[in-house]
């Protein structure tokens, strides 16, 4: 009997459970997809996308970040839009320029 009730407690799998490299292969894209296909989503994501370039918690994130990042930019920079240049004492959450670029040049060589 024993046996028995102790076979009913196992936990069931999830047949509808993602691995996490099928759910950052989904976010990836959902990302990209925002970046290039809704034309108002650079308001939301532009400058604050920056914020996700330096913490090491994102590292996995980074190339797809500055894949976006460098969408935005070049738009932008072809608009010639006032946002492009972005002014780092006013927006202090964003890291500073040389932690960004040193951060990208080390994710650079990963």
């Amino acid at each position: 009997m024993l046996l028995i009730v102790n076979a009913l407690q196992l936990p069931k799998k999830d047949i509808d459970a993602v691995s996490p490299t099928a759910l950052k292969t989904m976010c990836d894209n959902v990302l990209n997809l925002l970046t290039t296909t809704l034309p108002n989503v650079e308001k939301v994501l532009w400058p604050y996308l920056l914020e996700m370039i330096v913490p090491i918690l994102y590292t996995d994130a980074l190339s797809v970040v500055a894949k976006s990042l460098a969408y935005i930019a070049a738009k932008k920079r072809a608009s010639e839009d006032t946002e492009y240049m972005i002014d780092f004492d006013r927006l202090v959450n964003l890291p500073k320029p040389q932690a960004i670029i040193s951060r990208l040049l080390v994710g650079g060589c990963l």
